[in-house]
């Protein structure tokens, strides 16, 4: 790795250890399954790692202090760019290829391949609120998405590009169903094609419209609660009630992170389903971007059997995992296998259990060389952000495991392959 320096006119008073990739990694797939631990690998002395984040080529861990790069293979560093002793956020463009930190009002670009700065700017907080990145909006493959609020006039939302000459555009005033115009952003995200925005409206009620990521014309709109009904209640995480991107769907996060009752295309803006199952005998646990898992359980003379199926949309069960101790958490879904933990005493490290799809018995059983403990969690929730997406994750080349002890640092990584 070569580029090591120190701060530049964004962090004049921070030293910034910036350290780029020698040899970028080429693109890898995702596994279709793993066999073996790896590799383990530590943080610095008092940095936790919040966020597993996939890229193209492997893996970006968000810190405390800021990002560093893994080849998901060997488990050795690719790239870093720290600010040591400054709380930091971090997020990854939709097509994996811009990694931007965020710091003390300041943006920075690295190419998520090479860790290279392609930019620095300075930023204040966004008019509208409620967007990304501590304010400064939300990071698209070609630019800054932002959002903008009027008294007078109502909400805009503009996308600025990275560079000159890439073709922005501003959209709006965003307008209610009674021509009334839109206020405050409730929720923004990106999906591959499009911006969506939802904002609040007269009466309480809000619009949900997608904007094109390229021109910024409208593509689609809904209204909640009149083209989807969100039945559940928030089960209080950090997410709860927020949608997440999960490949061409939106899922609205009112089980956990990554799951949820209501799922839309995010092309076309069809509801493709806004009653998945959520009760004792078929419990939506992962949903995926062509259908979701689901916990099937039945009681029997000797006690309840429980087993997992993978279903598309319209509930058509595609294959089936007979797993006898199944749980809500802990659960990797891959293209050829069905991964999880499976929990032995308090304070000791799960085992890593593989099964492929459509058969009765474990393909491989892998000792985790890192802890998770989930016994002091109050919730669902909480237990599927210690072992759920951007936690136990599947990124092109691996899957890696986020340690958890109880009162401890989240401080290492373990890699699968």
């Amino acid at each position: 790795m070569s580029g090591s320096g120190t701060g530049d006119g964004l962090f004049p008073e921070s030293e910034v250890p910036h350290e780029v990739a020698e040899h970028p990694l080429e693109e890898r797939a995702v596994p279709d399954t793993v066999s073996e631990a790896a590799w383990t690998w530590e943080s610095p002395r008092m940095v936790e790692v919040e966020e597993i984040l996939p890229v193209p080529t492997g893996a970006v861990l968000r810190l405390t202090d800021g990002v560093v790069a893994l080849d998901p293979v060997t488990g050795e560093e690719v790239w870093t760019f720290r600010l040591p002793g400054v709380e930091t956020d971090a997020a990854v463009s939709p097509d994996g290829s811009v990694v931007a930190v965020s710091a003390d009002g300041a943006l920075v670009l690295l190419d998520s391949a090479t860790g290279e700065k392609s930019t620095g700017e300075e930023y204040g907080p966004d008019g509208g609120g409620g967007l990304e990145l501590s304010g400064a909006g939300l990071v698209a493959d070609a630019g800054m998405v932002t959002a903008t609020e009027d008294a007078g006039s109502g909400l805009e939302v503009a996308l600025r590009p990275w560079s000159e000459g890439g073709g922005g555009w501003t959209a709006g005033p965003l307008l209610c169903g009674d021509g009334s115009a839109g206020t405050g952003v409730e929720d923004g995200f990106l999906t591959p094609t499009g911006v969506v925005v939802i904002f609040g409206c007269s009466g309480g009620s809000s619009a949900m419209v997608s904007l094109d990521s390229s021109s910024g014309e409208e593509q689609w709109r809904l209204i909640p609660e009149e083209d989807y009904a969100d039945d559940l209640s928030e089960n209080g995480g950090s997410d709860a009630g927020t949608f997440a991107v999960v490949g061409r769907v939106a899922v609205l996060q009112n089980l956990a992170r990554e799951r949820g009752s209501v799922v839309i295309d995010t092309r076309t803006g069809r509801v493709l389903s806004d009653s998945l199952p959520s009760e004792s005998e078929a419990d939506t646990v992962r949903v995926l971007s062509d259908g979701y898992v689901v916990r099937c359980a039945e009681g029997t003379g000797e006690g309840v059997r429980a087993w997992y199926e993978l279903r598309d949309f319209s509930g058509e069960v595609l294959k089936t995992v007979p797993i006898g101790n199944a749980r809500l958490d802990s659960l990797l879904p891959l293209k050829g296998s069905l991964v999880h933990l499976e929990w032995r005493e308090s304070g000791q490290a799960p085992e890593v259990v593989v099964f492929p799809w459509g058969e009765g018995e474990p393909s491989a059983r892998i000792a985790s060389p890192v802890r998770v403990d989930t016994a002091d969690l109050p919730s669902i929730w909480r237990a599927e952000e210690v072992t759920g997406p951007g936690a136990f994750q599947a990124v092109p080349g691996g899957v890696l495991l986020l340690e958890y002890t109880r009162g401890g640092f989240h401080d290492r990584v373990a890699g699968f392959v």
